[in-house]
């Protein structure tokens, strides 16, 4: 196994190692050295001392960056304004300079220039422009040519204006606030098919340093690339606000403005400007607009020895305001493909070899809780979403349905009540989706709830399994020219036992005229565009074995359905696959039971599976269990672990089940969040 390394976290200062031979007094006189040419920088510093207030007004503006500008726009010293809009800067030299004040969301102003002599104090008012910025006007059509600088066109200047505000405070935050982070780390080994986690670790722990999420220096990342792979270890880079900043990456990426699927958010995609055989970055900047901000970054590696999917390789950052004004990496993760080398054979003789993807290894990381200085808590931008998911088919809450937030790792599952809640979501807009086996089951993906997160408000969302004849009928609304009736149901066998794939469902008008198709997997059948007002007759046939016959109407604007029922036990039925089954033929299933958070192999869990053959069982030492000789039909499965909620769900088994579960528990007490 080649080890794949991340390096996002290098502790600051542990690069290098003191030479152990120097002796104490010539480690006196380097202290000494130092502190008085600190001494005498302080005394002959050029300082300014100034307020920023609302343009036209006194009202002072708190939490604005204020940038030292040399007169050819180079900067060289920030500083933050407080509570009362009051800021203090230390110039490096004497000379002239401008100031630039700005902040996310709102219109940057520049001072006219400043005379600073040695070791001067000046005090300064800036009135600052108080407009508000507006991404709303930025309209993508198609895909819009990539500029070699953000600067020179109009739509890439104003999304990379707000997205640099925005990586700018956070540098400040990871230079100069004095804060503390409790930081919840995750290492994850993914099947690299199905990307499903296979083996994770996870850690919390409280950490002082400025920034908890480092890259490598750029000038590093321009000259030697991105990833260093070799068949030893993996290495791959991450970039960071200082990276994305940097003259080294801007010198040598491209622009442009591109669209979201997601409401109230807009992108700036970035992409290296020329091919190169390092390994280069790609990805988009996501900003919301109302309130202007950037929301977060995915990116992709370029120049990999395997062209893989982009979900197989590259990650994620997303970034939060805190309520002091200071900005932060909130959440971050990288996914590292591992690769190996394949041999290529022609009639036993080895012609060559290849590499081909191994294993994928994911890293990554979330701040839970932001502490000050003296490790007392500090208050966050931030928001608890609630809601509930509601069943109406069944007509009950749905419980163990899957919510998140669109384009984001916000995740959480509903309880036995059908609700959920999510803790600590940044101000913005998103969209709400969820899914549940129910959904897959009947093809159907509801669409995306809009809400937006504001301080100061209550955010709740009630979403729903919409009708099943709502659903069918939104099926037929889909396909084109589809009008008149919707007839759709489910052939079973037995007494809505076991659902029959592959059936032959015929509808004919007592006038003449026959429709037919086959049933999915599940059983399931629907008919578009059916005439109304006539009678119909309906029946279903399969292996020489018929239902009875169904006569219906069928009226406008009232889908209809009809269940049906073929005595087939013991019978060979041809699957849509191509494979032949008996029905009735016993099944084995197996699966793995874990524990929230961490996805932890539960060993020792009680299993019982609940229908016509009850099934009792235990797991493994890996979480893992199987049940052989298992009958088709329909189940309740039910898992108890000590120190976790009880999962009860259903479980339908035919002849085309791929009987594989995942179980997952939540610790008692605790919310289902993800």
């Amino acid at each position: 196994m080649l080890p794949t390394l991340l390096r996002l976290l290098p502790a600051p200062g542990l690069e290098g190692r003191a030479d152990s031979s120097r002796t104490a007094s010539g480690r006196l006189l380097l202290f000494l050295a130092i502190f008085l040419f600190n001494s005498a920088v302080a005394l002959h510093a050029q300082t300014i001392h100034g307020i920023v207030l609302s343009s036209g007004s006194s009202v002072p503006i708190p939490n604005a960056m204020v940038v030292l500008l040399s007169l050819d726009g180079a900067p060289t010293a920030t500083g933050l304004t407080d509570a009362s809009g009051r800021f203090s800067i230390s110039a490096p030299r004497p000379g002239s300079y401008r100031m630039r004040v700005e902040r996310v969301g709102y219109e940057s102003t520049l001072t006219a220039p400043v005379q600073l002599g040695s070791g001067e104090t000046l005090r300064y008012t800036i009135h600052a422009d108080a407009r508000p910025v507006s991404l709303d006007g930025i309209v993508v059509r198609g895909r819009r040519r990539c500029v070699p600088n953000p600067a020179e066109g109009a739509q890439t200047l104003h999304l990379w204006e707000e997205a640099r505000k925005t990586l700018n405070m956070v540098r400040w935050t990871e230079n100069s606030a004095p804060f503390q982070y409790r930081i919840r780390r995750f290492q994850r080994e993914l099947d690299p098919q199905r990307l499903r986690v296979l083996r994770e670790r996870t850690s919390t722990l409280v950490e002082a340093r400025g920034n908890p999420f480092v890259s490598y220096p750029p000038d590093s990342l321009a000259a030697h690339g991105y990833a260093k792979l070799s068949m030893s270890e993996s290495v791959y880079y991450a970039p960071d606000a200082a990276v994305l900043l940097s003259s080294a990456f801007l010198d040598r990426h491209c622009f442009r403005a591109v669209a979201s699927e997601r409401p109230g958010e807009i992108g700036l995609a970035f992409q290296p400007i020329r091919r190169s055989p390092l390994p280069d970055v790609y990805g988009v900047l996501w900003l919301t607009t109302h309130p202007v901000g950037l929301r977060s970054i995915e990116y992709g590696y370029t120049g990999l020895p395997v062209t893989l999917p982009k979900d197989r390789a590259g990650g994620q950052l997303e970034f939060e305001r805190l309520s002091s004004g200071a900005w932060i990496v909130r959440r971050w993760r990288i996914r590292m493909p591992r690769f190996a080398e394949q041999s290529l054979r022609w009639k036993g003789a080895l012609t060559t070899t290849r590499l081909v993807l191994k294993g994928l290894e994911e890293e990554g990381g979330e701040i839970l809780d932001v502490l000050t200085g003296t490790g007392g808590p500090l208050d966050t931008a931030t928001v608890n979403l609630t809601g509930s998911v509601y069943d109406s088919i069944a007509g009950r809450p749905l419980p163990h349905a899957a919510v998140s937030l669109a384009g984001t790792d916000y995740q959480a599952v509903t309880g036995a009540d059908g609700s959920f809640r999510m803790t600590r979501v940044p101000e913005g807009l998103y969209t709400v989706t969820f899914s549940h086996p129910v959904l897959d089951s009947l093809g159907f993906v509801p669409e995306g709830h809009p809400i937006e997160i504001s301080r100061g408000r209550a955010a709740r969302v009630s979403l729903a399994i919409p009708p099943l004849a709502s659903i069918r009928a939104a099926g037929c609304a889909t396909k084109a020219g589809s009008q008149g009736g919707v007839l759709h149901g489910t052939i079973f066998e037995e007494a809505e036992v076991l659902p029959i794939p592959a059936a032959r469902v015929v509808v004919s008008r007592a006038r003449g005229g026959i429709v037919e198709q086959m049933t999915d997997t599940l059983g399931r059948y629907v008919f578009c565009d059916m005439p109304t007002g006539t009678p119909l007759s309906v029946y279903a046939e399969l292996a020489g074995r018929q239902s009875l016959v169904a006569r219906l109407t069928l009226v406008d604007g009232a889908p209809r359905e009809l269940k049906l029922h073929i005595l087939l036990a013991g019978k060979q039925v041809t699957m849509p696959d191509g494979r032949t089954v008996l029905l009735r033929t016993p099944l084995q299933v197996h699966g793995v039971v874990r524990g929230e958070p961490g996805m932890i192999p539960l060993a020792g869990a009680r299993i019982r599976i609940i229908g016509q053959d009850t099934v009792e069982l235990r797991t493994n030492s890996k979480g893992g269990f199987s049940a052989a000789s298992v009958l088709p039909g329909r189940y309740r499965i039910e898992v108890d672990a000590e120190g976790y909620q009880p999962h009860r769900a259903g479980l339908i088994l035919n002849a085309s089940s791929v009987a594989d579960v995942e179980i997952r528990l939540h610790p008692v007490g605790r919310d289902a969040d993800l």
